[in-house]
């Protein structure tokens, strides 16, 4: 009998514990700057700079909640959102990473890398938590980039075609350095073969001047 109250209440613990580590409270949520797109941040150093908010999104980290069970999950709002929908926009700093976003009226979506959503605001002013959840592949801390934006015009035409997705990451350059070992391989490979076909000229002419002669 006693061992089968010490199941049930180590049961009972592991569920809790595992609500708590996984869902969001939405506590300690403050009101998310919006910048209009006409005033992001379109510089290439912003991406490395936290405090800076490259194409309007801002940094944040999420903690492993099998370590920091007392930190706060970062949390987000919006504001006057009547007949609006929302924007959220995800990208995590390293590759490979898991996050997920709850909102205050209960739909979460995670996420590899990036999240992507625009749905329709249920309440005038919503909340948005990001954390970590190991039962959705996350492992360690997280620490990712974030936007919210409110939409403009009809919501749903607006979540469809009218918005850009892009990322912070879009912002840096691309790799153009050429690999110096081939192509001096490639040099080399050349001159061989303009030698070569010189030769073979020369021969071809040696024989058309042999039989002019016979």
């Amino acid at each position: 009998m006693e061992l089968g109250v010490f199941v049930a209440l180590f049961g009972s613990f592991f569920l809790i514990t595992s609500f708590h580590l996984s869902q969001a409270a939405f506590s300690s949520c403050s009101e998310f700057p919006v910048i209009p797109e006409g005033s992001y941040d379109m510089s290439s150093d912003s991406y490395n700079d936290y405090s800076k908010r490259p194409l309007g999104f801002m940094h944040a980290s999420a903690q492993d909640p099998t370590v920091s069970t007392n930190v706060p999950n970062p949390c987000a709002s919006l504001t006057n959102l009547t007949n609006k929908a929302v924007e959220v926009l995800v990208e995590t700093v390293v590759r490979g990473k898991q996050v997920c976003v709850e909102s205050d009226d209960g739909k979460v979506a995670c996420g590899m890398d990036t999240i992507n959503l625009c749905k329709e605001a249920t309440k005038d002013t919503m909340k948005y938590e990001f954390y970590c959840d190991p039962a959705k592949g996350c492992a360690g801390s997280v620490s990712f980039w974030y936007r919210l934006r409110p939409s403009e015009g009809d919501p749903d035409m607006w979540c469809l075609n009218s918005r850009q997705v892009a990322y912070p990451s879009s912002l840096l350059p691309v790799p153009t350095k050429l690999p110096t070992k081939m192509t001096t391989a490639s040099t080399a490979q050349v001159i061989r073969l303009s030698s070569l076909t010189q030769g073979c000229a020369l021969v071809l002419l040696l024989y058309a001047l042999m039989g002019v002669m016979n």
